[in-house]
């Protein structure tokens, strides 16, 4: 055996040529299968960090879902604990009669309307009694209350913290079935004892379901919601591991992504934790179909680095001519029309095929690092201050490697006239011409700038660096201006162009785009196909604002059908803002107000719109100059008087304002659609037929309506009580009114006061 390996070990070895050929093969064998185990793991990651970064958004989804539920129902125990009929209940000095429990429970009831809440109850711990909203109800003796479990958490409750707990209980009285809850307890301590517990039942399903039932992908992910114990309170998708395994790893690690193997499978494992309820939102994700591909790579590279050596050994072992006939050839192909390739030796070929490998993974990882897409959404994240200082510099140097330390410009590409550009082509056509235009940009500012683009806000906002230290501000604007000419002269649409002010590096984007928005927002004044820099904005001293009485007149010649007024106090409006040169974002907004407001009058009034706002878009007035806006509201005016012309001459239209007057003059009554009927001399099936037709909406949703105005306004403005308002209004009793304003508003009117009163507050700080 000795004898035969050293026997082999001289024949490799005999000469010069095979030890060549050997050297060669076992380099190949360590450049592939170097190469291609680098790949397996750099994809792996990156591969990983990608399938990762969507599940953690999509916990942190369900996450905040959660949280906002559990507030809800902290804040309905707060409310509990604040009530006068709780302090009377636990009260020991105090017995409350039959129907003040009544009203607890009625309360209580009232309280428990939010869709994961399923019950609230309060418990008395000096006289060992409980009541409870619907179907709980006042139990005397905790032994004839049903559900008793929530006793076993009393004793460990926190005196200064709510505490939520995954527990079963009863479904009722008698019953053996149990079912799954989550309580939220809330403690009430007086005199450093416990005088009771307020506790908010929230149905599981309701809780969970929501967050995760359109959860779904392509990696078949299992994801678990995990309390400070570690113990699984709720999953979907069947269990990968058991309850002792996911215990075991979550504890040991607390990383937002990690591997993890059990010896039989690899899984992604993804968390995030709630500060308020201490839950752990998990997502365990199979890696074997997810790295099948890589992995059938990486085999193949292996398998590729294999063939590399028994290929080497066959060679060694078949004759010095046959051997390197075959690597002359290749050698004479990859050398094709290098000077000289004859004097060039065969071990040289070893050092030119690793400069093709290397040059091949460097373009690898170029690809992988420099998509468009995530430039895009990287800038669009700085722009809006969603990321921290550390995450913004490390991004900044893995998207633009190769920018230097230059100063920066922020530049905005942007349609004039957009109303008139959307209207002439279709959804279609409008990308493609979009399309183009990038591509034209790309193009044209790739010459002597480094740059990036994304669009923001139907404009192009492209980021641009000096490749030259001699580059100035200047010659950026001939470069613009030459651009705006190109897309004028091949795509035939005018644009115009705003510059920042130069900046030092990526913190200051933000500020920079700020500042070319600014300027753009001066086209206002100027003419189309311009250049704007910021840096040449002079704001006038005597900057004056606008009255709002130019708005209220412009609405009263629009109630009035006065066209001709209204275009006279158009140009007037027109001549004042040139003359004081009022600010293009309180104009742009003005206008903006305006036309809202107009659009409101035609539909409270069920008139048709003019054809010129049919496809309106409020960002239509950032792109137009002051000129062009006066216009547009001049043929809005034309076409609405025309409008009103035709309709007020109809029976119909004059009947409708006759009912919406009566009902103006008499909101405070009781009144319904008899007495609106009989106020016009028609019957009930009539009137609503014609105010239906003419408004567009039912005669009974007018009217409530109406009244919901009416209670808003009175809310907001006055400390009047909620029962004085409901007799203002028409309705007989407190309780009709706060029925029909949650129905219509979704909030109880103490609550819309509590936020007016809120938002004046801020207002006022």
């Amino acid at each position: 055996m000795l004898k035969s390996i050293r026997k082999w070990y001289n024949y490799f070895y005999s000469n010069r040529n095979s030890r060549l050929i050997l050297l060669v093969t076992m380099s190949m064998f360590i450049i592939i299968t170097t190469a291609g185990y680098t790949l397996y793991v750099s994809s792996k990651s990156v591969l990983q960090g990608e399938v990762s970064e969507p599940q953690i958004h999509l916990l942190r989804m369900g996450m905040d879902a959660v949280n906002n539920s559990v507030n809800t129902a902290d804040q309905i125990g707060v409310n509990i604990l604040l009530s006068n009929l709780t302090y009377q209940f636990l009260n020991p000095a105090y017995e409350m009669q039959q129907t003040e429990i009544a009203h607890l429970v009625e309360y209580l009831d009232n309280l428990a309307v939010s869709p994961a809440v399923e019950g609230v109850m309060i418990y008395d711990n000096v006289r060992q009694r409980i009541v409870g909203s619907t179907p709980y109800g006042f139990s005397s003796r905790l032994s004839n209350f049903f559900d008793t479990d929530w006793q076993n958490y009393v004793a460990d409750l926190n005196p200064k913290h709510f505490t939520i707990v995954n527990r079963t209980k009863s479904s009722q009285f008698g019953s053996e079935q149990k079912v799954e809850t989550i309580t939220l307890f809330r403690p009430v301590v007086r005199e450093n004892t416990l005088a009771g517990v307020i506790m908010v039942n929230m149905n599981k399903k309701k809780l969970f379901n929501k967050i995760f039932e359109n959860y779904t992908s392509q990696t078949d992910a299992s994801r678990f919601v995990i309390d400070d114990s570690n113990h699984i309170i709720y999953e979907t998708n069947n269990r990968v591991l058991s309850q002792e395994q996911i215990a075991s790893v979550l504890s040991q690690n607390n990383n937002m992504y990690f591997d993890f193997s059990d010896g039989k499978e690899n899984y992604l494992i993804s968390q995030v934790s709630s500060d308020i309820t201490g839950w752990k939102f998990v997502s365990i994700i199979t890696q074997q179909r997810l790295l099948q591909k890589v992995i059938t790579i990486r085999n193949a590279v292996f398998g590729l680095s294999i063939i590399s050596i028994i290929a080497g050994v066959i060679g060694i072992i078949i004759t010095h001519h046959i051997t390197f006939k075959p690597v002359r050839r290749i050698r004479h192909l990859l050398l094709a029309g290098q000077p000289h390739p004859k004097n060039m030796e065969n071990r040289d070929l070893e050092d030119y095929l690793l400069k093709l490998t290397t040059d091949l993974a460097d373009v690898s990882s170029l690809v992988q690092h420099n998509r468009s897409e995530l430039h895009a959404k990287y800038i669009q994240d700085l722009i809006a201050g969603r990321m921290s200082s550390w995450e913004m510099k490390d991004r900044w140097h893995r998207h633009f490697t190769d920018w230097t330390d230059l100063p920066l410009f922020t530049l905005l590409i942007s349609i004039d006239k957009y109303y008139q550009w959307a209207s002439s082509y279709n959804e279609e056509d409008q990308n493609l011409l979009w399309f183009s235009i990038k591509n034209v940009c790309e193009e044209w500012m790739g010459r002597h700038w480094r740059f990036a683009f994304v669009e923001r806000d139907l404009n192009l906002l492209l980021i641009v660096q000096k490749t030259d230290e001699r580059q100035n501000i200047q010659q950026l604007r001939e470069d613009l201006s030459g651009l705006v000419q190109t897309i004028q002269k091949m795509i035939h649409i005018e644009v115009s162009a705003a510059v920042s002010e130069e900046f030092s590096d990526y913190a200051h984007l933000r500020k920079s785009c700020l500042h070319a928005e600014l300027a753009l927002s001066y086209r206002l004044y100027t003419d189309y196909s311009n250049v704007i820099l910021f840096s040449e904005l002079e704001e006038p001293a005597d900057n004056k604002s606008i009255d709002p009485l130019w708005k209220k007149d412009l609405l009263t010649c629009l109630e009035g059908g006065n066209g001709e007024i209204a275009i006279k106090l158009l140009d007037a409006l027109k001549q004042f803002m040139k003359d004081s040169f009022v600010s293009p974002a309180e104009a742009i907004y003005f206008f903006q107000q305006l036309m809202d407001s107009l659009i409101s009058y035609f539909g409270d009034h069920g008139l048709a719109k003019p054809g010129i706002l049919r496809r309106y878009n409020s960002f239509w007035f950032n792109t137009m100059n002051l000129d062009d806006i006066i216009h547009f509201f001049i043929q809005v005016y034309q076409e609405s008087s025309q409008l009103s012309d035709q309709r007020t001459n109809s029976r119909e239209f004059l009947i409708v304002q006759q009912m919406i007057h009566y009902m103006k003059q008499h909101l405070h009554e009781n009144i319904g659609v008899p007495e609106i009927a009989d106020s016009v001399g028609l019957s009930k099936s009539s009137v609503n037929n014609i105010f239906k037709q003419e408004m567009n909406r039912t005669l009974y949703d007018y009217l409530t309506e109406l009244r919901m105005h009416e209670v808003e306004a009175q809310l907001a403005g006055t400390d009047m009580k909620i029962a004085d308002i409901a007799l203002k209004v028409g309705y007989q009793n407190e309780n009709s009114l706060i029925r029909a304003f949650r129905k219509h508003r979704s909030i109880t009117p103490g609550q819309f006061r509590e936020m007016c009163r809120n938002k004046n507050e801020d207002s006022g700080h």
